[in-house]
């Protein structure tokens, strides 16, 4: 099904006093992470309806092919207006759904929005509400057959209100991602947000450039890091073009960091104790894990086996094979039969996940 999204980014963010589209998390912009996070889930057509500081949100999202349209009358429209002026200029006949999504509520991750395309696909409701904590949540995804009624509503109580003779063919999809509720109308919300955003998601190059420069890392491990980032990134980018739903930044930020105490011993938990000083938990756990697969949490491919699995394939900055990567492990440890067994459990997890990867994209490993 041809799935699009409209971000609505038209308000003057009064509450907040500061406006809530550039306000920074993790090295990006709330804006950015709102884009990235739905590009990461597929959902490759997007419309940003702009008001306020427009060129500078312009500028942030420039890199990004999406569409961008301005409110001109956001100081005295409500949301829905945006709405509509977002819809008018995304949909087209091939359209059959949009997310709808504010712009301050941006922490939604990309497996949450493919879960909500999946249920969308199989039911095809009038709308499919995101349900957390037993309250409706964003971002609601729209049945063309609802655009009509959105674009010709004139009434009070705003897209609720629109929706409301489409209720009985309507359905909620109960989730377990707090980010659908984290939005930031207020101080505390931004805060709360940023928690969030440490706990479950990845940080911007720029941010993790910084702290590489703060624990002056060798130049070859940077260059070790390098590559192996720019695999995982490749690896993350050909499974979401499979149907995968992947946070590239995590994927891109822990394999940046993946050694960043490469130069201490037991550098893995080194790595993970400096990274949990510093907030970022959710990056302090994927560097913990990056030498072994015993306490991956998850099995099969994701963020964290990704850098695992490219970290494998690279020697340095030279392609390597899995078991050419464990050669020396192997003859160091071979009188030690405990830690040869957990090593060669590590080389047969590896090459399934490599296996897994070829099979999903048809691509060769060897090859890139």
């Amino acid at each position: 099904m041809k799935i699009k999204a409209v971000i609505a980014a038209a308000g003057c963010s009064l509450r907040m006093r500061q406006f809530k589209p550039l306000l920074d998390i993790n090295g990006y912009p709330m804006i950015v992470w709102a884009v990235l996070n739905l590009k990461n889930a597929g959902v490759d057509e997007i419309c940003v309806v702009t008001g306020r500081d427009t060129m500078k949100i312009e500028r942030v999202l420039e890199a990004f092919n999406i569409m961008l349209i301005r409110n001109e009358a956001y100081q005295t429209t409500d949301m829905l207006t945006s709405i509509k002026i977002g819809l008018n200029a995304i949909m087209d006949k091939t359209t059959e759904g949009v997310f709808l999504l504010p712009g301050d509520n941006p922490m939604i991750h990309p497996s949450t929005i493919k879960a909500l395309r999946q249920a969308f696909e199989k039911e095809q409701p009038s709308v499919l509400y995101p349900i957390y904590n037993k309250e409706r949540t964003h971002p609601p995804l729209i049945n063309s057959e609802c655009f009509d009624r959105i674009m010709t509503y004139q009434g009070s109580g705003g897209l609720k209100h629109a929706l409301h003779d489409f209720e009985q063919s309507s359905r909620q999809l109960e989730l377990t991602d707090q980010g659908t509720s984290l939005d930031a109308d207020y101080p505390g919300d931004y805060e709360e947000l940023q928690a969030y955003a440490n706990k479950y998601f990845g940080i911007s190059k720029g941010l993790c450039e910084k702290i590489i420069e703060e624990v002056e890392l060798p130049i070859q491990i940077k260059e070790h890091s390098n590559a192996v980032a720019s695999l995982a990134i490749h690896m993350g980018e050909k499974l979401i073009q499979n149907g995968y739903a992947l946070d590239l930044t995590i994927i891109e930020s822990g394999a940046l960091l993946h050694d960043i105490l490469r130069t201490k011993p037991n550098h893995a938990a080194e790595g993970k104790l400096f990274l949990q000083d510093k907030g970022y938990t959710a990056l302090a756990d994927m560097v913990g894990n990056h030498m072994s697969l015993e306490h991956v949490k998850t099995p099969g491919l994701n963020e964290e086996t990704i850098v695992y699995l490219a970290d494998k394939l690279r020697k340095e900055t030279k392609q390597i094979t899995i078991k050419k990567r464990y050669e020396a492990s192997l003859k160091y440890y071979k009188e030690n039969a405990s830690i040869r067994k957990r090593i060669e459990n590590d080389i047969r997890k590896a090459e399934k996940l490599q296996e897994e990867y070829e099979v999903v994209t048809g691509e060769k490993l060897s090859d890139w």
